[in-house]
């Protein structure tokens, strides 16, 4: 990616004037804005009743006040194009939270969840499109910038105190590589038809099918044909296999060209 195709700008996702200014800060380097995605995000881990009050503030002013600033920001120049795509990082936690400790991030991802499926309703008429990611365990460093909060409390310590013992084990042991995360995400803002949620990861995919039940049916991968009307769901594990995690793949398997830049 060339210099010019880059503006780096300051930005706290909490301070609705920094996102307003990044805006227009965007389409005046470009001239408009074609995909809004929410990333900006962190992990708050522990016993609901021990989390402190400023902490649980904090997790909602970042993971849903700050996604619903930079939409908010982005609406006006979206629909003046009748044209935009917002991508929504969610994460599994957001349909099947699966261990304990994760009440306070679940919720904040359910929150999310849910406003993105209303939107999508608002803005079907205006060309505008709406998609929720919702990977699973992926070889970043978000568990080393989580606030994790061991329990004080001996009731918990075999319910959360053994799921953040399991989450340590985790770190850096994630099976799903973040590139190609992306390149799914990639293919599916280029689809004629994107999906509303898109799970990714085999982890992902199995917790879903097995606890979503309804809200599954018809699932189908990236670029699968068929009707879609931004209320479906297609879990892929990457585009082109179902089910597998999201590793990278040897010479003979690797596509040709440069990949998706980010």
């Amino acid at each position: 990616m060339r210099p010019e195709q880059v503006l780096a700008t300051p930005l706290d996702v909490t301070n609705p004037s920094d996102v307003h200014q990044a805006i227009e800060d965007a389409v005046r380097r470009f001239g408009h804005v074609d995909v809004l995605v929410n990333n900006a995000g962190f992990g708050l881990f522990g016993a609901l009743e021990e989390l402190l009050e400023q902490d649980l503030r904090r997790e909602f002013e970042t993971n849903v006040f700050g996604a619903l600033h930079a939409i908010r920001a982005v609406l006006p120049h979206f629909r003046a194009r009748r044209s935009g795509h917002i991508v929504q990082v969610s994460s599994l936690e957001g349909l099947a939270p699966g261990l304990a400790a994760e009440s306070a991030y679940a919720g904040s991802k359910f929150a999310m969840e849910g406003v993105c499926e209303g939107l999508a309703e608002e803005l079907v008429d205006l060309g505008i499109r709406v998609t929720i990611v919702e990977p699973g365990p992926i070889r970043t460093e978000f568990g080393a910038a989580a606030r994790v909060v061991p329990p004080a409390i001996a009731d918990y310590d075999s319910s959360v105190g053994r799921a953040l013992d399991a989450f340590a084990q985790l770190a850096g042991n994630q099976p799903n590589e973040p590139g190609l995360v992306a390149r799914a995400i990639i293919t599916a803002i280029e689809s004629p038809e994107p999906p509303l949620r898109l799970v990714l990861g085999r982890e992902a995919v199995q917790a879903v099918r097995g606890e979503a039940g309804p809200a599954t049916r018809g699932a189908r991968r990236v670029g699968e044909p068929g009707h879609h009307d931004q209320r479906g769901v297609r879990a892929p594990s990457d585009p082109d296999n179902r089910g597998r995690t999201l590793k990278r793949p040897s010479s003979e398997d690797a596509p040709s060209g440069d990949g998706p830049r980010t």
